[in-house]
Order: structure tokens, then C-alpha cells, then sequence
């Protein structure tokens, strides 16, 4: 009976053991979620921009480099005013020829230089309080971003369509004839504002 009882109890045991290994087949399987790593975002493809450097020159001592890029092709005086206009709030409006290795630049009556500051919100970092400060910081930033840019090539002012430079709200009064190269980086006679 002894032996009886134990076979009994095996039985169980063994009833019991498969219970519980079939009641693990009824729970639902684990699974493993694999989260791929999150992506950033994709822009549409841009023009191939190419870097330049112009500078905003506000003393001997002051003078600011500015990163800028611009669409494929030849640099030209326009990308640099552009560049300048977009850093500085101020309308550097001109337009340009090349010729006899000399580039002249002819500011429009709608540039800052030519027109004035009027109702224009000035950017903080670039706030003149006068005349005098504002027309020199334009005339020499330009210079001296054109002529870096462009291995110290000379550079004329006019104004209107090739009139001469003239600047009467400066103290004193500036006249720059075509004919005379503004050289900001060459020339001891152009005074840095």
C-alpha cells in the first residue's frame, strides 16, 4: 500500500508539474519591440551655396567678419551688399560694373547711404546716432568687403546712374569724383569713420 500511496503522489506530482507547464502554453508569447532610432528630419535639396566672408567696419580697431552664402556663379559686388544689407538692417541698394580691373559702384537713391535712415527701424548691434558715423561705416564696409573678396581690387563710388559721390550731410561735406579710387585698405587718405 506503501508503494501504492507513492504512485499516487508521483501521479499527482506529475499531473500537477504538467498543469503548470501547459498553463504557461496558454499565456501569450512575449514579444520584443525594436524601436528604430528616430530620424532628423530631411530638407528638399538646396542650391549648392558657396561661402564668402564680408565685413562690417565700424572704426580702425572695429571691423566685424560676417559669414554669407550665396547661390552657385561668380561672386559679384550685389552678393556682398546683399550680405551686408541682410547682417546690418541697412540698404546697401547699389549696382556694379568691373572693368580695367577696378570695380565701380554705383549707389541707388533708395540705398541707406543715399536716402537716409527715414522711418527705418535700426538692428541694435548696428545703431548709428549720427550721419556722419552711418555713411562711414557703409562706404568702408563695402570697400573693404569688396576689395578683400576681390584680391584688393580698386573700387570707385558714384552715385544715380555714374554722378559723382556726393555726400552733403557729412561733416564736412564728401565729394568723390568717378575718376578717384575709394581705397580703404591702400589708400592714408580715406579716413576710417
Amino acid at each position: 500500500m506503501k508503494r501504492s500511496l507513492l504512485i499516487v503522489l508521483a501521479v499527482l506530482l506529475l499531473l500537477a508539474v504538467s498543469a503548470c507547464d501547459s498553463s504557461k502554453e496558454t499565456e501569450s508569447p512575449k514579444t520584443t519591440v525594436t524601436v528604430a532610432p528616430p530620424t532628423e528630419p530631411t530638407e528638399p535639396d538646396e542650391p549648392n551655396m558657396i561661402s564668402g566672408t564680408v565685413y562690417a567696419v565700424s572704426g580702425a580697431d572695429a571691423i566685424q567678419e560676417i559669414d554669407f552664402g550665396y547661390e552657385e556663379g561668380a561672386l559679384t559686388p550685389e552678393h556682398i551688399a546683399e550680405a551686408l544689407t541682410a547682417r546690418t538692417g541697412l540698404d546697401f541698394d547699389i549696382s556694379s560694373t568691373t572693368a580695367d580691373g577696378a570695380i565701380t559702384v554705383d549707389w541707388k537713391s533708395t540705398s541707406t547711404l543715399i536716402g537716409g535712415l527715414g522711418d527705418k527701424d535700426q538692428k541694435e548691434e548696428f545703431y548709428f546716432f549720427d550721419v556722419d558715423s552711418l555713411n562711414w561705416f557703409m562706404m568702408n564696409s563695402l570697400c573693404m568687403s569688396i576689395q578683400k573678396n576681390f584680391d584688393n581690387i580698386d573700387v570707385y563710388y558714384t552715385m544715380e546712374g555714374g554722378q559723382p559721390l556726393e555726400l552733403d550731410k557729412l561733416s564736412p561735406p564728401l565729394s568723390i569724383s568717378p575718376g578717384i579710387a575709394y581705397n580703404l585698405l591702400d589708400n592714408e587718405n580715406v579716413c576710417i569713420g
